[in-house]
């Protein structure tokens, strides 16, 4: 069963200042809801991936290969 998206409405006046359009504004909390239906819970297996040993690009290691061995402490940020 889907269910349509809840959005956040906005006054226009804000609408405005941010210089969108309500359909804008829809599609953008659409899309939103989009990638939170995706993002895994809390308890959650984490989904695998491979990725290159920092300092070695030659060498990479799968997440999955840690599994029922060690905690793993995974950690996204931003450069910018």
């Amino acid at each position: 069963m889907t269910t349509e998206p809840q959005f956040r409405e906005l006054p226009d006046e804000i609408l405005e200042r941010l210089n969108l359009t309500r359909e804008r504004w829809h599609a953008i909390q659409t899309e939103q809801a989009k990638r939170e239906a995706r993002v895994p819970s809390v308890g959650d297996v984490a989904p695998d991936f491979e990725r290159p040993v920092l300092g070695d690009l030659e060498t990479t290691v799968r997440l999955s290969s840690f599994r029922d061995e060690r905690a793993v402490a995974l950690i996204f940020g931003s450069f910018t």
